[in-house]
């Protein structure tokens, strides 16, 4: 099967190989860097930062790192065209690793939303501790680790396609697959769709009517700057993710039916069309991987303690610390940077100005 074709055109290949490469690469580098540098943040500032919803974050941002380091050079060696170079040993770990991650950080996104109605609508309890996250976590992790142990013996290197492929029958027939195999990848089909994808959609979703509800008649007007600020932070993670595997989920489905219903060779013998699908296929498989690098961006600039860390590192100022910092206790430095919030609002500076202060209130006014 090649995948390599073009609209029309001899030069057109190599246009396309070169920008599904160039665009894989920078997502790669993108989303090992952010990631890499959020799960550093949750090292260094865990004090200010040892709760509930960043330390899913951090089981999401290993999740990322991990699909991001197994699928990127998968997708980039195919479109190379250096399949080869991939054993059977590597597809089985591929197959085990990434399948795994990729229900993990569906489920990760559910319990983000739950911890959030929990922030927004809970006001008579404490919220729940970074322990009882670190073993929702864990759960998470080896619950799907142990459900894709299958995907040890299924996970072989196709000779043909030079890819990591899920051979669910491994006595048929190559020329054509009987009504049993397909059968049985209709099905592996939609559960992984359902349990990667849709089912943590329709959680989610669930989760969020409940907490709107919730939060406009009892608590709407009891929101903190912070609370807020981690609200907008984890709806934005959800939307991400929701717009960028939408569009692949679909057309994997779309496409599984195309070929179940028409005959690969017969679909191949229309060459324009077939290699529509193919491109359309790969770039949207590549939006779906854009999630993950976008996410440290938003780590980054909707998170206070996240975007602290990653400004150091930017600007190369990580070793320095600030002076005195390090000579308070925690919870000193902790309860210092929640008064230095409420002094840079706007109401704390209209209530008093150093240059304004001791003159005639009149003029304050005025002015």
């Amino acid at each position: 099967m090649d995948n390599t074709g073009d609209f029309g055109g001899d030069d057109g290949p190599n246009v396309h190989m070169l920008l599904k490469i160039v665009i894989l690469g920078v997502i790669g580098f993108v989303s090992v860097c952010g990631n890499c540098i959020a799960l550093g943040t949750l090292i260094v500032y865990k004090n200010s930062l040892r709760t509930g919803i960043f330390i899913v974050i951090g089981g999401l941002a290993l999740a990322d790192i991990v699909i991001t380091s197994m699928d990127i050079p998968d997708r980039i060696m195919f479109q190379a065209d250096k399949g080869d170079l991939k054993s059977e040993t590597w597809c089985k770990v591929y197959g085990i690793l990434v399948n795994s991650c990729q229900y993990i950080k569906a489920f990760h996104l559910v319990v983000l939303a739950v911890l959030r109605g929990i922030l927004l609508t809970d006001r008579a309890h404490h919220a729940p501790t970074a322990l009882h996250a670190l073993i929702t976590c864990a759960i998470l992790w080896t619950a799907s680790l142990l459900a894709n142990i299958p995907m040890i013996t299924s996970s072989i290197h196709d000779s043909m396609t030079k890819r990591c492929v899920i051979d669910i029958d491994k006595n048929r027939d190559e020329e054509r697959q009987s009504d049993d195999t397909l059968a049985a990848e209709e099905r592996y089909l939609i559960l992984s769709s359902a349990f990667s994808y849709f089912l943590p959609l329709v959680l989610i979703i669930i989760i969020y009517l409940f907490t709107g509800y919730m939060s406009k008649r009892f608590f709407e007007d009891s929101y903190s700057r912070r609370e807020r600020r981690l609200s907008k932070m984890i709806s934005c993670l959800i939307v991400t993710f929701s717009l960028c595997h939408l569009p692949s989920e679909t057309v994997n489905l779309l496409w599984f039916y195309q070929v179940r219903n028409k005959e690969l060779t017969q679909l191949q013998k229309d060459n324009e069309k077939y290699q529509v699908w193919l491109h359309i296929r790969d770039y949207l498989q590549i939006l779906a991987l854009f999630d993950m690098a976008i996410r440290p961006i938003i780590y980054a600039t909707m998170s206070r303690e996240f975007g602290r860390v990653y400004d150091q590192v930017i600007n190369c100022t990580y070793c320095r610390k600030e002076e005195g910092e390090e000579e308070l206790p925690p919870r000193l430095r902790h309860r210092g940077r929640e008064i230095e919030e409420v002094m840079s609002t706007p109401l704390r500076q209209e209530q008093y100005n150093p240059e304004t202060a001791g003159t005639d209130n009149e003029t304050e006014e005025i002015f």
